[in-house]
C-alpha cells in the first residue's frame, strides 16, 4: 500500500487517487520574500501618489516622484503567478478520479486549482516510470510535467505524481490497473523501439 501521503479510495463506478505536490519550501520561502519587497516597493511608490506625505523626503526638499508603470505592469502580472506558485509549493495536491469512460485530473492547492479531462478510451500505458523529479526546467514552475506515474494520451505523454516516490507510484498503478486493465495495454500505432 502507498504511505499514507497517497489516497486510494474506491468509488461507485471508479477509483480516486489523491497525490500530494512536491514540496518546495525553499522556493516558497523565497518568493513570500520576493512578493514582500515588490509590497514595499509598491506601497512606498503609490504612498506619495495618494497624496500621503513622502516618508522618504525627511529633508523637505520636495522631491518629486514619478510613478513607476513599467514596474507595476510587471507587478500586475508577475504577482499573481508567484502567489499561486507559493501555494502550490506548499499546499498542492494531484487528484485522479477515474470513473466510467473518463479520468479527470484536478491539479489544486488548498481548494484553488483546475481540472482536465481525458476520455478512458484514448488512455494507453499506464505506468510508474522512475525520473529525477528534482531537476528543474524553465517552463515547469509548478512541477506539471514531471512525475512518477505517466499515461500517453494520444501522441502526448501525461506525468503525474511529482511529490511521491517510486514505491508509491507503483502502488497507484497497481491500484487504477485493477480496476481499469486496459489502461495498461501498450499503444499499438506506437513503432517498436
Amino acid at each position: 500500500m502507498p504511505a499514507a501521503r497517497t489516497e486510494i479510495r474506491a468509488l461507485p463506478g471508479g477509483i480516486q487517487v489523491s497525490m500530494p505536490g512536491r514540496r518546495q519550501y525553499f522556493g516558497a520561502t523565497f518568493l513570500l520574500l520576493w512578493l514582500g519587497g515588490w509590497m514595499y516597493t509598491a506601497f512606498s511608490t503609490c504612498w506619495p501618489l495618494l497624496g500621503m506625505p513622502d516618508v522618504s523626503d525627511v529633508g523637505g526638499g520636495g522631491r518629486s516622484s514619478s510613478f513607476p508603470w513599467p514596474l507595476a505592469v510587471l507587478w500586475a502580472f508577475f504577482a499573481p503567478y508567484a502567489l499561486a506558485m507559493v501555494l502550490w509549493y506548499l499546499g498542492g495536491r494531484e487528484t485522479l478520479t477515474l470513473r466510467d469512460d473518463r479520468l479527470i485530473l484536478r491539479r489544486a492547492a488548498f481548494g484553488l486549482g483546475f481540472s482536465r479531462r481525458y476520455r478512458l478510451d484514448a488512455i494507453k500505458e499506464f505506468r510508474a516510470i522512475d525520473m529525477n523529479v528534482a531537476r528543474w526546467h524553465p517552463r515547469d514552475t509548478f512541477g506539471w510535467r514531471s512525475g512518477h506515474v505517466a499515461f500517453d494520451y494520444g501522441s502526448n505523454a501525461v506525468q503525474v505524481g511529482a511529490g511521491i516516490n517510486m514505491s508509491e507510484a507503483h502502488a497507484v498503478v497497481e491500484q487504477v490497473l485493477a480496476a481499469y486493465p486496459r489502461l495498461g495495454l501498450p499503444d499499438r500505432r506506437r513503432a517498436p523501439s
